[in-house]
């Protein structure tokens, strides 16, 4: 599933429109019915692309990635590119740790019961959906919580 796609899509139709002028184009999407979307959210600080420059639309979207996407959709400026968390397997190093960290310390991310966040996996719809509902304020139901995210 394009999960990149799905999320990118939905963004762009919350945050309406944006003068797109100087937005960056990824030549990866160039022409597709997602490239607005796409320069959208560049446009907006939500996403940056691959260090190639590439957008990489077929790509499945990690849970780390999703963290980090999530922050930057609610406006937070994160300091530093460091940060310790509270997951075992997210060191103070890793790219997205700011990021992670932010997002658990707000009731957006949950790891799993093993204390990890394992952040270089594929996020599952189910997952997504948890973290886009938190991230609109909606609180869990602790008795009713069914999926880790």
């Amino acid at each position: 599933m394009k999960k990149v796609l799905s999320f990118v899509l939905v963004l762009a139709m919350i945050l309406g429109s944006v003068s797109l002028a100087f937005a960056q184009s990824f030549p990866d999407t160039e022409g597709t019915d997602y490239d607005e979307a796409a320069r959208l959210l560049t446009e907006l600080g939500v996403i940056s692309g691959y260090d190639d420059g590439a957008f990489k639309p077929e790509n499945n979207i990690t849970r780390a990635e999703f963290a980090a996407m999530m922050i930057r959709a609610l406006g937070f400026q994160v300091a530093g590119s460091s940060a310790v968390t509270k997951f075992s397997d997210v060191p103070a190093t890793y790219w997205a740790s700011t990021y992670i960290k932010y997002a658990s310390e707000l009731g957006i991310i949950y790891g799993y019961n093993d204390g990890t966040f394992r952040p270089k996996n594929n996020i599952t719809n189910d997952e997504a959906i948890a973290m886009l509902v938190r991230a609109l304020g909606y609180k869990d139901r602790k008795s009713t919580r069914l999926i880790s995210s």
